[in-house]
């Protein structure tokens, strides 16, 4: 009797595992397809198809053109890895104009706590007239201090992207929350002239980067383009690169050009903020 009571009982106890297992599994699919379906996953599957279609269209060219197999690889390559690299840039891009607008969203802040506005009502000023870089950003502070929720909405402006960002949601805490004596707008005011000479300093280190990234690719892609002549101009000379030995030699190359470009893009790399507030 006890032990068919035990058998029961054991029964029961899967019966309602299961259930809530059920209960809960469509729960798990909706998070997924959220997440299969956010901006971000819909730009990596279209990055994704895109260096694919590349991949093949670039190496069957290749193969087409010169029939040697280090160069189908390297355009297969290289097709694969240009929508990542461009989608890369666009991020980047968006970084550098967001981190830009800071000073005049800071500065705008500033001016209307100077003119005697309350600072919610500051915040809901710069989300309808400042860059439009942050509008978003100042929308979500200020409707969160209108919901009474000024921490959170702080938490949620540190965790924008850029170290402006953290440093204006920690002087805004200091100010509005742990130490409340007034005087914010002077703060934002040298906060923003802080934040700009980062910036401009930032500016004139990328710019230089980048055209050591320029030459760099130069002298990477030179060798193929003089091979491709070489090519054009004379196929039969190709043919030792089609060999086993020629192809071994090709693949060499190939990877020694790839160290020296790496080796010159890792000495023109911007360098990273130390992670300290500029104030």
């Amino acid at each position: 009797m006890n032990g068919a009571a035990g058998e029961a009982l054991l029964l029961v106890g899967l019966a309602v595992l299961g259930v809530g297992l059920s209960a809960d599994l469509p729960a798990h699919r909706r998070a997924r397809a959220r997440a299969l379906a956010s901006p971000a996953a819909r730009g990596a599957w279209r990055a994704t198809l895109a260096g694919l279609g590349l991949a093949v269209a670039l190496a069957a060219a290749s193969w087409l053109a010169l029939s040697l197999p280090v160069v189908t690889l390297l355009a297969g390559a290289g097709g694969a890895s240009l929508p990542f690299l461009l989608r890369r840039a666009a991020v980047e891009r968006e970084g550098r104009e967001s981190e830009r607008a800071w000073k005049a969203a800071l500065e705008q802040l500033a001016d209307s706590l100077e003119s005697g506005l309350a600072f919610s009502a500051a915040a809901a000023f710069v989300a309808g007239s400042g860059p439009a870089q942050l509008r978003t950003r100042f929308e979500r502070l200020a409707e969160g201090i209108r919901r009474g929720e000024l921490e959170g909405a702080l938490d949620e402006l540190a965790g924008a992207p850029g170290q402006t960002a953290r440093a204006a949601a920690a002087l805004l805490r200091a100010a509005l929350v742990e130490l409340p004596t007034g005087g914010l707008a002077p703060l934002l005011r040298e906060l923003a002239r802080v934040c700009g000479e980062r910036f401009e300093a930032r500016e004139r280190a990328r710019i230089r980067a980048v055209a050591l990234r320029r030459e760099a690719t130069i002298l990477a892609a030179s060798p193929l383009c003089f091979l491709l002549l070489i090519g054009w101009s004379a196929p039969g000379y190709l043919e030792a690169y089609r060999t086993t030995a020629g192809t071994i030699v090709s693949l060499a190359a190939a990877l020694a050009i790839g160290a020296c470009y790496l080796a010159m893009l890792r000495l023109g790399r911007i360098p990273e903020p130390d992670g300290r507030a500029p104030l």
